[in-house]
């Protein structure tokens, strides 16, 4: 695999250099899941005595990094109050699930995307902010795409989460919290796909509950190193804030709540965000006079992903919201259910097309989506391949992803 883009923290921005990147190099990953996957019993020696079928209690709180690697079915540092529960046969169920799991992963989407995403997509990042519309609990595809974002937001209507807290689950709930993450992150091994019907009915299970333990999984597989998860709300002024232990924001009710999680790549590296935020997305969510609004409108120079996103953005009460949203993005990447095709094929946008497009897919719940026909043409006339699956292609008869590349010519200009 040629250089990949590192990160060089300087005057606070990011600088490109092209170096060995070990996160991204195929013999890593390789070495990777056979280091840190624990799928025979007896492998870690622990610093106290084993709970065996009963999840003991400890007074210490675990690790926001032992957290997330113990969601993931990963080694944790001996010394954390979550080491007895690596002894549990919840746990090693979860974790023998999660070797193959990962492996798949890496085999059928990741080692695909990374080369195609450093000749189109990297070359126009500037490593500002990424935002997520309807991203459900999808941080592995916002992350491989966008690596090296110093924020990352994501928007979707599925719960935020409390932090977990493993020590006060018994076995039995142990297992159901890893079971119903497995079943809600299972399809991005087969199809790089999270399906919204079984995130609403696993992320709602009451052991490992939201998006959070999805999103924590993700970056623990990723070998991000968390610094810190903390509950969030987005107050009346637009502002994000921490929420205090009576779930308010400088005394009021949050208009939204989230969680923010705070993450390295390295020792030396600079804190990066993860922010997710619980809302239903609206025909007026850019509106200035709402508090969703306010928030949004202080983002600039965005660089966006939307897939699988039920073709939301086609109806016409989304138009302002799309008009809005492109006037602070400057690098897109979508399927045919992103914004319509007719808003990026004119100036300032410059696009590139990859995979097959000739028709929508229709829906359970939209069986008549729009069709676009100028898009089917710009298809047919130039689109490039597309190596890795890419939104509701994967349900089509022919399996056959679209992925539309957008960049701005130049800058959104100052507000």
């Amino acid at each position: 695999m040629r250089p990949i883009f590192s990160l060089q923290s300087g005057k606070g921005e990011y600088s490109r250099k092209k170096t060995e990147n070990r996160a991204e190099n195929k013999k890593y990953w390789e070495q990777l899941m056979g280091k840190y996957f624990i799928i025979a019993a007896g492998i870690i020696l622990l610093a106290f005595s084993s709970c065996g079928e009963v999840c003991a209690q400890e007074s210490a709180a675990a690790s926001p990094n032992d957290l997330a690697r113990f969601l993931a079915g990963m080694q944790i540092s001996p010394s954390s109050p979550l080491a007895s529960l690596t002894q549990s046969q919840a746990f090693k169920e979860h974790s023998r699930e999660m070797g193959p799991f990962w492996s798949s992963v890496l085999r059928e989407n990741i080692f695909h995307m990374i080369p195609w995403r450093n000749q189109y997509l990297l070359p126009h990042f500037d490593y500002g902010t990424v935002f997520y519309p309807l991203s459900g609990g999808d941080f592995i595809n916002m992350y491989i795409l966008y690596p090296v974002a110093r924020r990352y937001i994501m928007v979707s209507m599925e719960p935020p989460g409390r932090v977990p807290d493993p020590l006060a689950l018994n076995v039995n709930q142990l297992r159901s919290g890893f079971r119903a993450l497995r079943s809600v992150t299972g399809s991005i091994a087969r199809k790089n796909y999270m399906m919204s019907a079984v995130m609403r009915h696993e992320m709602r299970n009451p052991f490992l509950e939201g998006t959070l333990p999805t999103i924590l999984l993700f970056a623990a597989l990723l070998e991000l190193d968390i610094r810190r998860i903390e509950p969030v709300g987005l107050n009346s002024k637009g502002e994000i804030l921490p929420l205090n232990e009576g779930s308010k924001v400088l005394g009021e009710g949050p208009a939204v709540r989230g969680n923010r999680i705070i993450f390295k790549v390295s020792e030396t590296g600079p804190e990066r965000e993860i922010l997710y935020l619980s809302m239903r997305l609206q025909w007026d969510s850019m509106d200035p006079a709402r508090p969703e609004g306010k928030f949004f409108m202080r983002l600039e120079n965005l660089n966006v992903i939307i897939k699988s996103a039920f073709y939301l953005l086609h109806r016409p009460s989304f138009e302002q919201y799309c008009r809005s949203l492109l006037g602070r993005t400057r690098l897109l990447i979508q399927d045919d259910s992103g914004m319509p095709f007719k808003l990026l094929h004119r100036d300032p946008w410059m696009t590139l097309l990859f995979g097959h497009y000739s028709s929508p897919l229709a829906l359970r719940d939209m069986k008549h989506p729009v069709t676009q026909p100028e898009m089917a043409a710009a298809f047919r006339e130039r689109a490039l391949p597309l190596p890795f699956n890419f939104g509701y292609g994967v349900w089509r008869h022919d399996h056959k992803s679209n992925l539309i590349m957008a960049v701005r010519k130049k800058g959104p200009g100052s507000r």
